[in-house]
């Protein structure tokens, strides 16, 4: 509509209309430090503080062969179906009735330590893995 306003209004005068068009400026979206990806995945957090953990994903590790409780274990969990509700952590001191674990990506992308109740319905139980180099 606008255009055909100007086009109209140059035929009635003798005088050319010029227009001038400012260029609409580019957005450059503007990069916000990114989360270490280490703590956006409670696998590669076991692995990199020395859990000989395969490469597989934390609801394949479900499937894993149960055992005991113990420093060192790896305990699984399941808050939901699919691959991004299962959980892993690695246990550091077990109580009566909880046991504390450190992790990653529990809340998203950062590690923290927490206390587990045994009777967490989470819980899918523990594995042992063959060796940890460090805690």
């Amino acid at each position: 509509m606008f255009f055909a306003t100007l086009v109209w209004m140059s035929l009635l005068t003798s005088a050319p209309i010029s227009v001038n068009f400012v260029p609409t400026p580019t957005y450059v979206p503007i990069e916000t430090p990114k989360a270490s990806s280490l703590y956006c995945s409670c696998i590669e957090y076991l692995r990199a503080i020395g859990v000989e953990v395969p490469k597989i994903d934390a609801l394949w590790m479900q499937t894993f062969p149960k055992s005991v409780p113990t420093v060192g274990a790896v305990a699984l969990f399941s808050y939901g179906a699919g691959i991004d509700k299962a959980h892993v952590a690695l246990v550091t001191s077990l109580g009566e009735d909880s046991f504390t674990v450190k992790e990653a990506n529990y809340y998203s992308c950062s590690k923290d330590e927490r206390v587990v109740k045994y009777s967490d319905k989470a819980l899918v139980g523990f594995w042992n893995p063959p060796t940890l180099s460090s805690l």
